[in-house]
């Protein structure tokens, strides 16, 4: 379901029309659904990227002069149906287009916490986490213009997929949340590598996500490393691929060590394998 550069009939055509130099790098699988990525070719002879806007958002713009393209993520709680965006050309002339997201239903998964606080916290833990909402918020909304950001993503750790993106969530079986990140169980302390080259725009330790991790990969395409042993980046140092930027844990709610990846585009969590290859290296060996 989720195979690279998966199109719809529509977004072929547009594909066949242009040429495969619109696009500097290998665009992410396109999947209209709730939490995926849809791909809208903009209705624009604009020589310059035009500005485009979704749910009050700035969206990813893509391609090359008079051949511009939307790469919006996804928000898992819009509705079915059709879907507005804004954009505004070099010239100021200001233009409606839609797309269609269709509905699509994620399956559900119960887990046990034996810390009741990670399910139902008190009232200093909700202050703590009230604060941390916010000052996650205010990274989240970073943004800054880059032509073509890279979106062909590699994977960041090598092991098993223990949780996917997108399932409806029991805690204790009670229903807390979305899973918005991809689960990838392995030993404490394997290196994790940054998913594309990058800015650091975060890096602290949080309640629920404990040691965390934040790259800005240009134009609002963000990547998100959660429950780390430890981080070994600093807000504001520059990261590549290949560059090992923290080591996995079991920090914040977990029930065993693994990373947690979320990708955000228009400060949306998508899903991560979309920006993924299909098949996943083999696990590095650990060193004693």
């Amino acid at each position: 379901m989720l195979q690279r550069l998966k199109l719809n009939l529509g977004m072929l055509l547009f594909c066949s029309l242009v040429s495969a130099a619109s696009f500097a790098h290998q665009l992410p699988a396109i999947q209209a659904i709730p939490g995926g990525v849809a791909l809208v070719p903009l209705q624009t002879n604009s020589e310059s990227a035009p500005n485009v806007n979704f749910s009050r958002h700035k969206v990813m713009v893509v391609g090359q002069p008079r051949h511009w393209s939307a790469l919006i993520g996804i928000p898992l709680t819009l509705t079915a149906g059709e879907h507005a965006i804004v954009t505004k050309d070099d010239s100021g002339h200001t233009s409606k287009q839609y797309f269609k997201v269709i509905a699509f239903e994620y399956p559900h998964e119960s887990i046990t916490i034996s810390d009741e606080n990670y399910v139902t916290p008190d009232q200093a833990t909700q202050t703590r986490i009230k604060q941390e909402r916010s000052k996650l918020k205010s990274v989240l909304a970073t943004w800054h213009d880059t032509a073509n950001p890279d979106t062909d993503f590699q994977w960041p750790v090598s092991g098993r997929i223990s949780s996917p993106f997108g399932l409806q969530r029991f805690f204790n079986q009670t229903l807390r949340s979305r899973h918005t990140g991809l689960d990838i169980a392995a030993a404490t302390g394997t290196p994790v590598h940054a998913v594309a080259s990058g800015r650091v725009i975060e890096s602290g330790n949080y309640f629920y996500t404990g040691h965390t991790v934040l790259i800005d990969h240009g134009q609002g395409l963000i990547s998100m490393y959660c429950h780390l042993n430890k981080s070994l980046v600093k807000v504001g140092e520059q990261v590549k691929p290949s560059d090992v930027i923290a080591e996995v844990g079991a920090t914040g709610r977990v029930t065993g060590p693994h990373l947690h990846l979320t990708v955000l585009l228009n400060q949306s969590k998508v899903e991560p394998r979309l920006f993924l290859p299909t098949s996943m290296p083999t696990p590095e060996k650990q060193t004693s």
